[in-house]
């Protein structure tokens, strides 16, 4: 017989002899439900924590793959703050070829009297005229037509570069975003200039012709003949629809009869027809700067467009071979030489 047994019929085992206890299994009997609810708190008690441990367990590990994510956008972040010391760094660089480049802008305005922006010094001429005129550069009036390229091979930015302001008129669209970039002051007008005539009154555009070398892109199919025979133009140029106006219509835009200082004509073949159109008892530019005429075939220049400036009071001050400048006669009795 084991303890389990004894247990069982109330004897319990002592160091001198086996005896009786029903007492004990009475009690037994009694505390035996209790007992029961014990046994089953305990067990709930168990589980609660099981489950208290696996949500712990569960937090732990989220707080680990949190934890991992953080050493992640650390080093993220240290990567994106690399790449900005490296972008700081390039700014600097850009920053200081800017001002490199500001310091040379400030020295090349300092020094104008050294630099001509024409192709063959023609703003010079006319820079020396205003000079002995009294004329103050930053009012100067201009209108440029077939302005081209808004700093090199063109008469009027030298005078924009000492503040001066004026219009400038060109056929080639390619052109007007420079212009809007470079020479924010002038009005820039979108046309191709043509005689009054020729200038359609329905829908106003014209055929531009745009040749291999920029510089003869003509709205005159004439001068795009002699383009191509001198290889500046390809045999199969193509041409653009582009606005027409006359030089008359372009003066009622700018309003310039007060106060006119220059005037410069580069229409590719139509400047003599051009200035033929003006009417110079209304409209006086001091100085005009025009594009001479040439006879390709005999090597001679034709001086149509000088006689008829002569026939209007103005007189040859200069040539440069490609352009002439004309002063107004009554300007030039009153220049200082």
């Amino acid at each position: 017989m084991n303890l389990d047994d004894l247990y069982k019929i109330g004897i319990s085992k002592t160091s001198t002899r086996f005896i009786m206890n029903p007492l004990r299994k009475i009690l037994f009997k009694i505390i035996k439900p209790y007992l029961h609810l014990l046994l089953e708190e305990d067990n709930a008690v168990k589980a609660q924590l099981h489950t208290i441990i696996q949500e712990h367990k569960t937090t732990i590990q989220e707080h680990k793959t949190t934890i991992q994510k953080c050493d992640s956008t650390k080093q993220q972040l240290y990567a994106v703050s690399q790449d900005l010391a490296a972008m700081r760094n390039r700014f600097n660089t850009i920053e200081f070829k800017i001002q490199d480049h500001f310091s040379q802008i400030c020295s090349i305005r300092e020094n104008l009297s050294d630099y001509s922006f024409s192709q063959i010094g023609e703003d010079r001429i006319v820079f020396y005229l205003f000079s002995r005129l009294g004329v103050a550069l930053k009012d100067v009036k201009y209108l440029d037509l077939g302005a081209a390229y808004p700093i090199g091979s063109n008469n009027t930015y030298l005078f924009y570069q000492y503040g001066a302001s004026g219009c400038l008129v060109e056929a080639d669209p390619d052109y007007f975003q420079d212009y809007q970039r470079m020479r924010p002051r002038d009005l820039a007008i979108h046309a191709a200039v043509l005689p009054e005539l020729s200038v359609d009154k329905v829908d106003r555009l014209v055929e531009f012709y745009k040749t291999r070398d920029p510089g003869w892109s003509t709205a005159s199919p004439s001068h795009l003949e002699i383009a191509k025979s001198r290889n500046k133009a390809d045999v199969d140029t193509q041409s653009i629809k582009v606005p027409a106006m006359s030089i008359n219509e372009i003066f009622k835009v700018i309003n310039y009869s007060d106060n006119f200082d220059l005037l410069s004509v580069d229409v590719e073949g139509l400047d003599s027809d051009i200035i033929k159109e003006i009417n110079f008892s209304k409209i006086r530019p001091k100085i005009i700067i025009v594009e001479n005429k040439f006879d390709a075939n005999n090597n001679v220049f034709i001086p149509e467009t000088q006689l008829f400036l002569h026939q209007n009071s103005y007189m040859l001050f200069a040539s440069t071979y490609v352009n002439s400048i004309f002063v107004d006669e009554a300007v030039m009795e009153s220049i200082n030489f």
